[in-house]
């Protein structure tokens, strides 16, 4: 906002500069803080000094004020007599406190809704529907074998219920948890500042070495192995040293809420209990001589940042088995579920490029959408799944009246072309249609083409359209030479041009711009439905991106460079789904791409070293600019642990494909 109104900023370079302010423990790093240690930040800010400068006067203060979706409040008494009530836009009363001050007065609810909930829903439903299976998720073991066998060494993690993401599925590959209790530890210590702990707990889970912190507190600790993972354990600490279970759950709320300010308070409050029950007993353990009080005050200083509510663990650990016993013991159904609940998502595309990565590896195909044969969603079809009409970019929920009407077998394009209008199909969604493949092996002329000539037919009158049809078969279906038959050769009655030479350059001035783009396109066929496919489906049905083109035929898919040994060479070609810059802790710069390609996702790292500034050697090799996201690179570099590339040479490719006219006055201008 202060960018906006104090700079006169544009809102698209505003929210590209406030998303490089990183978050910390599920907070907003302080833009103080992101100053001295975000690179790109402190550039732009230094270069934007009044900006800077205001925000940070501006900070902490309330902007605005919104509803919880789902927050219910409790009140015994009246509410209007607990709490200062108003109306919301909906003429619905809600509480004029915010959500700190609400909760010291009633009980606050927070009803949470999960999508994953859905999914599994609809894999239930698919099951009836398709394979008269009538399971329900609450007749799954939750500690059955086959669900933490699957987990042991887990590859394909896509739709797994919070182990999916980046931290949780490390975790879970080091624990390697054999029950739901361990299960929910995993997903405890995914959390920021509980992940020093983990190799504590995998020692223990996997070889039963257990670290304690004191005697004192063993009977508490030991079913974690030694590590304080939920805010239960911390209350049962407290109560045990002699604070009230009330003093307790007071404690409970302060370290849920994050709230680092009022955790120090305690400090005092803790020695003086300590004291007061004699319990300052010093023992010598693995770190040295401690006392009771002094190892509570440590647990409560960490569990600021990272303790969990055992209840919301052990919650969210059953839906993750649930989800991982569906998708090993259903994997075709589950990803059906997946795929259906894509168009929920804020990015649709990118989650169905996710899917259609792990379908090989379970050997189940996505086919291509096909105006014939696809369903308006996702389907099965035998042993694989077919892509929905309405999930193809472009073509919207509001479409699927038209695009039944429109299904048809088609004996000649321009019967398309006719049967797209008369369904009121406007010219995007058919080509849309026509790039995605939905047309694929019915004509002989490619993508670009017939998608020019689509906008071509638009622009003729109706009888220049059934003379079109008249010509199709001795033209062989080409619309352009038709269009060039009537003027030049074919005459009317009176013996002059069926197009007259006026209304020829009429109809080339419309169809100007559509030529523009096949012109442009048309240099790289292969490459250009690649492009259409990921660009409008979320991953491709026909060739992969390093096939497209000779240049590219030496390359190694991502699978294949993570799939080989430690420090082995790799050199592959990917987009670019996302960048971060930064600098490590001891000041260097680094660059960290999200790269992708057909078979997998890595993470490449470019650093600046002493005797070498790869970062500057990008820049360099690639005319001024660094990797930006879409955009499609090749990397030569170091396979290291995990999906972690390191990256010595990073070259952009330059090749385009244009779907608007804009596109193409952007680059002229």
């Amino acid at each position: 906002e202060c960018g906006k109104v104090v700079g006169g900023k544009e809102e698209s370079e505003m929210n590209t500069v406030s998303a490089l302010i990183p978050k910390v423990f599920g907070q907003v790093m302080d833009i103080k803080e992101a100053h001295e240690e975000v690179p790109q930040f402190g550039e732009w800010c230094d270069k934007n000094p009044k900006v800077y400068n205001i925000a940070l006067k501006l900070r902490n203060l309330v902007k605005n004020k919104g509803v919880h979706p789902s927050g219910i409040l409790l009140s015994y008494d009246k509410m209007i007599e607990s709490c200062p009530c108003e109306l919301d836009s909906s003429k619905e009363p809600v509480s004029s406190f915010d959500m700190n001050w609400v909760s010291m007065f009633n009980v606050k609810l927070d009803v949470l809704g999960l999508r994953t909930v859905s999914v599994v829903h609809e894999c239930c439903k698919i099951l009836r529907e398709t394979r008269d299976v009538n399971l329900k998720p609450e007749d799954i073991d939750l500690d059955d074998e086959f669900i933490y066998q699957n987990l042991y060494d887990l590859k394909q993690r896509h739709g797994l219920f919070q182990i999916e993401a980046d931290a949780n599925y490390e975790v879970c590959r080091k624990v390697k948890p054999k029950n739901l209790e361990e299960l929910s530890a995993v997903l405890a210590l995914g959390r920021p500042g509980a992940m020093q702990f983990i190799d504590q707990f995998a020692n223990y889970s996997n070889n039963g070495v257990y670290e304690a912190i004191h005697p004192f507190f063993d009977d508490i600790l030991k079913d974690t192995g030694g590590v304080a993972l939920y805010q239960e354990q911390l209350m049962k600490m407290a109560n045990k040293i002699g604070f009230t279970l009330d003093e307790a759950e007071l404690l409970r709320r302060i370290v849920g809420k994050k709230k680092t300010k009022e955790v120090r308070k305690w400090k005092k409050k803790i020695r003086e209990k300590v004291k007061e029950n004699r319990l300052s007993s010093e023992w010598l353990g693995s770190k040295g001589q401690v006392e009771v009080g002094d190892v509570l005050w440590k647990v409560l200083e960490d569990s600021a940042n990272y303790s969990f509510n055992k209840s919301h663990s052990i919650s969210y650990a059953s839906l993750a088995a649930i989800t991982t016993f569906l998708k090993f013991k259903y994997p075709k159904e589950f990803f059906l579920a997946l795929l259906k609940m894509t168009r929920f998502e804020p990015d649709p595309i990118t989650e169905i490029a996710k899917v259609s990565r792990e379908l090989p590896k379970f050997g189940i195909k996505l086919l291509s959408p096909n105006l014939l044969k696809s369903e308006m969603d996702f389907a099965i079809e035998g042993d694989n799944l077919r892509f929905g009409l309405t999930s193809i970019k472009g073509i919207s929920d509001k479409s699927i009246k038209k695009l039944e009407n429109f299904k048809n077998k088609y004996s000649t394009k321009f019967e398309v072309f006719q049967g797209a209008s008369e369904a009121g199909i406007g010219i995007g969604i058919l080509s849309a249609l026509i790039q995605a493949g939905a047309l694929e092996g019915e004509f002989s002329h490619s993508r670009s083409y017939i998608v020019a000539e689509s906008q071509l037919w638009n622009l003729l009158t109706p009888r220049e359209k059934v003379k079109a049809f008249d010509l199709a078969e001795e033209k062989k279906c080409d619309l352009m030479e038709v269009v060039k038959y009537l003027n030049k050769e074919l005459k009317d009655d009176k013996g002059k041009p069926f197009i007259k030479d006026s209304r020829i350059e009429t109809i080339r001035r419309n169809f100007k711009p559509y030529k523009q783009i096949y012109d442009k396109n048309r240099s790289n066929e292969d490459f250009a439905n690649w492009y259409y496919e990921n660009a409008l489906l979320g991953y491709t049905h026909g060739k992969y991106l390093r096939k497209v083109s000779s240049e590219y035929s030496h390359l190694e898919s991502i699978e294949t460079a993570l799939g080989k040994t430690e420090n082995s060479k790799v050199n592959f070609i990917a987009t670019v789904e996302d960048t971060y810059s930064a600098k490590s802790r001891k000041g260097t710069p680094y660059l960290r791409l999200t790269l992708q390609d057909e078979t997998g996702v890595c993470t490449a790292m470019i650093f600046t070293q002493k005797n070498r500034d790869n970062i500057a050697n990008c820049r360099r090799d690639n005319g001024g600019t660094l990797p930006v996201k879409k955009g499609i690179v090749i990397v030569k570099g170091v396979k290291k642990d995990g999906d972690t590339i390191f990256a010595d040479l990073v070259r952009i490719q330059d090749q385009k494909i244009f779907m608007k006219l804009s596109e193409i006055k952007s680059l002229t201008s």
